[in-house]
């Protein structure tokens, strides 16, 4: 109901999120280091309305965002914050090695 939203995950959603977790092959575009990161397949909790399983993608977003029945738990947002950073330090260091490279090569 509108007071009492569900919370949280069943197992097998959780199951299908760990497992279907990705991450691409990084791309270079125009001098832009590109990668993607997501959620593919399904889980197994299974109905008429998604006899496949649930779409992992869904799910991730039910859980980011919340649905009028469930409450958000913005993970992705929360982990994004939390190593935002620590990331930004190892990009610098890669592409300080990289720029090395160029400037030693000519």
């Amino acid at each position: 109901t509108e007071n009492y939203k569900l919370y949280g995950l069943k197992k097998e959603q959780i199951e299908g999120l760990i497992n279907g977790f990705g991450i691409s092959k990084m791309e270079e575009e125009r001098g832009f280091l590109n990668v993607l990161i997501g959620y593919q397949g399904y889980n197994t909790l299974k109905s008429e309305r998604w006899p496949k399983g649930q779409p992992n993608a869904m799910i991730a977003r039910v859980l980011e965002s919340g649905t009028s029945f469930s409450q958000k738990i913005p993970i992705m947002k929360r982990t994004i914050a939390k190593i935002k950073e620590k990331s930004v330090e190892a990009a610098k260091v890669v592409i300080d090695k990289k720029i090395d490279a160029i400037k030693g090569g000519r």
